[in-house]
């Protein structure tokens, strides 16, 4: 069987795509940037020797980490609005991509963290150094050299992740194949774009890791 690629229905729906594109990328951006705040803060209580806020990262990190971002996505959606928290479907979105990446960044950097040794941290005290100023300039640069790569397989996953939010009406990626794929029963043409578009966004994010890889190496 040969089959031809008709270039026609590209360009028929290429608005359809467009925004897809963006909103996609607004969700990934968004998202990324929350979960990396997030991640952080709850790496450095996990870092603390607070036993009350150890006990609550450790069982929101247990809790995300052990459940399927699927239902975490049903669980915000549906249950925000059943006790009457209405929030868009793309925030609702964004907040379960965000909490769920958030705990895989939390692991990623409290590793990071503690791979640093205690003589530096003993030693900065010693130099009359304040916590916060220890954090600041000595361990979480540090750490930044270390985490970079895995935060960028981290957050790879995140914006493919984003096709699961198909499953509450936002028009992503996904979403838009989906519907084309059901307007034209042309599923090469309508998957294939949505395919080369998450590819376009990872390389976007593993030359922008790279990048600030390479910066932050030169400061050593």
């Amino acid at each position: 069987m040969n089959y031809v690629f008709h270039w026609s229905i590209i360009s028929r729906y290429s608005d359809y795509f467009y925004i897809a594109l963006y909103n996609t990328f607004l969700l990934s951006v968004i998202s990324i940037f929350l979960a990396s705040i997030v991640g952080v803060v709850f790496a450095v209580i996990k870092t603390t020797g607070i036993r009350s806020l150890k006990m609550i990262a450790r069982t929101y990190v247990v809790t995300i980490r052990s459940t399927p971002l699927l239902v975490q996505l049903y669980f915000i959606y549906f249950g925000l609005s059943y006790i009457n928290i209405n929030i868009p479907s793309f925030w609702c979105g964004v907040l379960a991509l965000t909490l769920n990446s958030g705990a895989y960044v939390a692991e990623i950097v409290r590793a990071g963290l503690e791979s640093i040794p205690i003589g530096q941290i003993e030693a900065s005290s010693a130099l009359g150094l304040r916590k916060l100023q220890t954090m600041r300039y000595i361990i979480l640069p540090q750490t930044l050299r270390k985490v970079i790569k895995p935060l960028t397989g981290q957050f790879t996953y995140l914006i493919k992740d984003t096709s699961i939010l198909a499953a509450i009406g936002i028009y992503e990626l996904t979403n838009t194949a989906n519907i084309i794929h059901a307007r034209t029963f042309r599923p090469i043409e309508s998957f294939g774009i949505a395919l080369a578009c998450y590819l376009f966004l990872n390389l976007i994010l593993m030359i922008g890791s790279k990048i600030i890889e390479q910066r932050v190496s030169l400061q050593k």
